[in-house]
């Protein structure tokens, strides 16, 4: 994980925090599954990840166009590919 400019490798179990308004960026560089338990506050940004996920689920491509949609929703923006 990336947030601002520190970054972080997480093993399984570990806990990394991004505060907000900090750019950051996560993924997981293995071949295996991974999971994450994400907390937003305040309450409500979680949904832009449920509404993203759902599109998916019925089959709708995520362009950058339609991401575009959801985040004007949910006030985000990208930030440049590090």
């Amino acid at each position: 994980m990336w947030a601002g400019n520190a970054e972080v490798v997480a093993d399984a179990g570990a806990v990394v925090a991004a505060p907000r308004g900090v750019p950051h960026g996560y993924r997981n560089d293995t071949e295996q599954p991974a999971t994450a338990l994400c907390l937003h506050t305040p309450a409500g940004y979680e949904n832009y990840f449920r509404e993203v996920r759902a599109a998916i689920a019925r089959g709708e491509e995520m362009s950058e166009d339609r991401l575009v949609q959801f985040r004007a929703k949910y006030a985000t923006r990208p930030y440049p590919a590090r």
